[in-house]
């Protein structure tokens, strides 16, 4: 049975208005210790569509909203624990491209994880060995049919870049030698999703339990670091905005592909 999780975070705090609150508890074990953790999602269409601000499950408590401070385990685990099929996340990001600004919308297809996030965690007694982490293809061609039925121009393909995770962007150097590795590319610098792109993955890596397909929205609220001297949150929320309406369409008409509703 198909299941779709959406993750928002940064410009995205909900999906519908009539969802309904459930808790999620995910139980695994990390590094050999056992771990327990529940967080809160909102439920649509008898639990087929869920909702999840991914800033909402964090490692500690009362610390800033900060992408170093997301419980990226247990947000996956208690995701897939649930039952959840697919995955599209939405994401707040830099892009290199000067003559794509603020408000673009892009679907990427690769990535580039530059803190090597590993996966030490051993899920229902099944502990992930390698893994081959990819967008799904299948979800992507949904979000890009429902972009063009619904009028909504987005970016197809690029490569979704970490280079950081926490309250300090990548520095100009940073940014300016992974353009010229990649001249031809539309890159978004962002600090969230691989790691979850990397555990959606693992769900995959053993034949006991089924892969969880995952696709990103990226919208870009800046330019890249080198493209730029200062980068204003307010701005980066007003972009956000300006491109929500079109976001909502295309996760709407997705849905709507999935459960034929």
């Amino acid at each position: 049975m198909i299941k779709l999780a959406i993750i928002g975070g940064t410009g995205l705090d909900e999906f519908l208005e009539d969802g309904i609150k459930k808790e999620v508890t995910a139980i695994y074990r990390d590094k050999g210790q056992p771990v327990e953790r529940s967080y809160n999602v909102e439920s649509y269409m008898d639990g087929k569509v869920v909702f999840v601000n991914r800033h909402n499950v964090y490692l500690y408590p009362a610390q800033l909203v900060s992408p170093s401070n997301i419980d990226y385990n247990s947000l996956m685990v208690g995701l897939h624990q649930q039952g959840v099929t697919h995955v599209i996340s939405t994401s707040a990001v830099g892009i290199s491209r000067q003559d794509l600004g603020p408000g673009t919308i892009g679907v990427p297809d690769d990535f580039i994880d530059g803190l090597n996030f590993d996966v030490t965690i051993e899920v229902d007694g099944v502990t992930p060995d390698y893994i081959c982490a990819f967008f799904d293809e299948e979800l992507r061609r949904m979000i890009k049919d429902s972009a063009d039925q619904n009028s909504v121009n987005i970016c197809d393909g690029g490569i979704y870049v970490r280079q950081k995770c926490g309250m300090v962007f990548e520095s100009r150097a940073q940014t300016r030698s992974i353009t010229a590795d990649h001249p031809e590319e539309i890159l978004y610098y962002g600090m969230t999703v691989p790691q979850e792109l990397i555990l959606a993955s693992s769900f995959g890596a053993d034949e006991s339990i089924p892969r969880m397909r995952y696709a990103n929205i990226t919208v870009a609220t800046n330019p890249a670091a080198d493209l730029v001297k200062f980068i204003d949150h307010l701005e980066n929320a007003a972009a956000f905005g300006n491109a929500l309406p079109g976001v909502k369409k295309i996760l709407k008409g997705v849905v709507e592909e999935l459960f034929r509703v």
